[in-house]
């Protein structure tokens, strides 16, 4: 009888480790919760400046399709991912343009406010402009007269996104995100806001 048992469980050892491998390979896992992937619609709804810089440098000039343009900068902004942000910034005055990003902020969509980690980002030459440059530990951005950045940024410890299986997380549709920076111009910094919007939000599988 010990024999037998110690067959049996030496038999039901082998299935049970041939089944693992099989699930393993094929791709499929025992686990109560499938792989979940985040899909997101995010889109850029407006940004904000203080109206003071307007009588020195215009007024806006346009927003739309992710652009805003003034007398000063024209901001070019995108994401798909609610935890990162792109911008691609141009110099639009005859002055040096500074952002330093120790004192930005970035307001995550469930409304927590962090410091942020900015990184430039390759991108190919704009019609007779020229890249600005960011220093090396990312803290100051310098974008001269006639010149552009494109850059990343994010909050430095890449917070968690809550999830759930199945379906739509309530309310996370309609949920926003912030990215707030001073860009300074002839020794007086503005704050730019820029403001994201969750227009769409599921979980497939």
């Amino acid at each position: 009888m010990r024999e037998m048992n110690h067959f049996s469980f030496a038999h039901l050892k082998r299935y049970l480790t041939g089944l693992l491998s099989f699930l393993l390979l094929t791709g499929c896992y025992l686990s109560p919760f499938p792989f979940e992937y985040l899909n997101w619609n995010i889109e850029l709804t407006k940004i904000e400046k203080p109206s003071q810089s307007e009588g020195s440098y215009g007024a806006l000039r346009n927003i739309s399709s992710g652009q805003f343009e003034d007398g000063v900068v024209k901001i070019e902004a995108e994401t798909k991912d609610p935890m990162q942000a792109f911008f691609v910034l141009t110099n639009k005055s005859q002055y040096d343009l500074k952002i330093d990003w120790r004192k930005a902020k970035f307001v995550d969509i469930y409304g927590r406010t962090h410091p942020v980690r900015v990184t430039q980002m390759q991108h190919r030459g704009l019609d007779n402009l020229t890249e600005g440059h960011t220093q090396d530990d990312d803290t100051l951005t310098e974008i001269k007269r006639a010149q552009f950045v494109r850059i990343r940024v994010t909050p430095p410890d890449r917070p968690y996104i809550r999830r759930v299986w199945g379906w739509e997380i309530p309310g996370m549709r309609g949920s926003t995100l912030q990215v707030l920076f001073p860009l300074e111009i002839e020794g007086k910094s503005y704050e730019y806001v820029s403001t994201f919007e969750v227009t769409r939000f599921g979980v497939s599988h």
